[in-house]
């Protein structure tokens, strides 16, 4: 049965144009307005829509069209679609090559994908949609990590307004992929310790508040004898804070100490400034930008909503003390400016909780 609505019409539209490119760019045929040139004849590219079916796609020789499972438009990522938009054209290829023969998997078909350098993940003849999404969505993680480092690495600059836009930037790209992932139905919350104390402290608190800007749960997490900082969220945004913890952990000591201040309560007060100045900023920023805080705030309470199946009771920080009034100035002017830039990579071992749908 073929689908006909709003969704499936601009499904359609991206996944023609995600096929021209992959005709023009891969296979080098000449690609026409709506048809592809192949032994001096025009075929089309068109595509449909099928629903109720098992099969994720086939290629229709009747009718020169290929056929996309309505389940792909919410289900799928964009590699995945493109991989078997590729695997479709081949038997397109294998049947305008030998229209009597069978569209089966076998050493022609092989061979057109051999030709295009298409691997296994386009010849196959079946595919676990869970375990290609699931790749894919590594493989762009890791992608998005490395330019979310690079963005960091511009605090370092001694232009004062490209560091302090850095954090900022870096904030803006992470936003930008879980909003782009938003679609996929993720059964897997990742969760890792970040920082361990024996008791909780003002720094723990800082770490708190900034990680929230990198679309991460930050929760303190008490067992005998120490606090834990644990986050919760999607894989990428996961190991991005472990590297952000471990750049602050340094950096909030080397402010301290450089500000010349003395003792615990001017140092809690020092730390409560930080977060402050930090947060100040960063609303002047979303007051700027409100089409960007109200995604931020869409995507976190996704992520509460998946905590809650996990997490029983959940700790929130708050602060009663009294304020070194001096210390707290200064810290707030540093909060302000604070770039969190990239630290060395160190890999860590991150649980995975996998909760069934209600």
């Amino acid at each position: 049965m073929k689908i006909y609505s709003e969704t499936s019409f601009s499904f359609i539209l991206k996944a023609e144009k995600w096929l021209k490119d992959i005709i023009q760019q891969e296979t080098h045929l000449i690609v026409r307005r709506t048809r592809f040139e192949f032994n001096r004849h025009l075929y089309p590219i068109e595509i449909v829509i099928i629903g109720k079916s098992q099969t994720l796609g086939y290629f229709d020789s009747s009718h020169y069209q290929i056929a996309l499972n309505e389940h792909l438009i919410f289900h799928a990522t964009d590699d995945v679609i493109k991989n078997i938009l590729r695997h479709e054209f081949a038997h397109y290829l294998q049947y305008l090559r030998n229209p009597s023969a069978s569209l089966a998997h076998g050493d022609d078909f092989k061979s057109i994908c051999k030709t295009f350098n298409w691997g296994t993940e386009v010849s196959s003849a079946y595919m676990n949609l869970k375990v290609e999404n699931i790749k894919t969505i590594n493989k762009n993680n890791e992608k998005i990590i490395a330019k979310v480092q690079a963005l960091l690495k511009l605090a370092e600059s001694d232009n004062a307004h490209e560091a302090q836009m850095a954090t900022i930037r870096a904030n803006q790209l992470i936003l930008k992929h879980n909003l782009e992932q938003a679609h996929m139905d993720d059964d897997i919350l990742y969760v890792e310790t970040v920082y361990v104390a024996k008791r909780r402290n003002q720094k723990m608190h800082v770490f708190y508040e900034i990680l929230k800007d990198f679309l991460v749960k930050p929760v303190f997490v008490y067992a005998s004898g120490e606090v834990k900082l644990e986050v919760s969220g999607k894989l990428d945004n996961i190991e991005l804070a472990h590297y952000i913890i471990e750049y602050l952990d340094k950096e909030l000591e080397r402010l301290w100490k450089k500000s010349g201040l003395k003792g615990l309560k001017a140092k809690n007060s020092f730390f409560t400034g930080i977060i402050k100045g930090y947060q100040d900023r960063m609303q002047e920023h979303h007051h700027t930008y409100p089409h960007e805080k109200k995604a931020l705030v869409k995507i976190q309470n996704e992520i509460d909503l998946k905590m809650n199946r996990y997490y029983r009771r959940l700790s929130h920080t708050s602060s009663g003390r009294s304020h070194d009034h001096d210390a707290y100035s200064q810290g707030e002017k540093q909060g302000r400016s604070l770039n969190v830039r990239s630290p060395l990579n160190q890999k860590n071992k991150i649980k995975q909780l996998i909760w069934r749908k209600s």
